[in-house]
């Protein structure tokens, strides 16, 4: 997951300098699809926008699994941002 989010992260133009952390949260559905992709702990709306772009575009995951069936499973995922100039 996070090979996918440096590869595919872009800093937006006029950020040269930034950090923060940044806690997004998703669902992942039963057919491993991701689903209600909300950031709760903001970096600002640049910022912000570009964590919900690169989630919504990420691979399927693997769906949770309880007593043996496949179930929704609610992440939150926290993503420290260190950039310098």
């Amino acid at each position: 997951m996070m090979a996918f989010l440096t590869k595919h992260f872009k800093l937006p133009d006029f950020i040269d300098a930034y950090s923060a952390l940044i806690i997004v949260g998703f669902i992942v559905e039963k057919d491993s699809s991701l689903i209600n992709i909300s950031i709760i702990k903001s970096g600002g709306a640049a910022m912000d926008k570009e964590i919900e772009r690169i989630v919504s575009s990420m691979p399927k995951w693997i769906p949770g699994k309880h007593n043996g069936k496949t179930v929704r499973v609610r992440m939150n995922i926290p993503l420290r941002i260190e950039l310098s100039e």
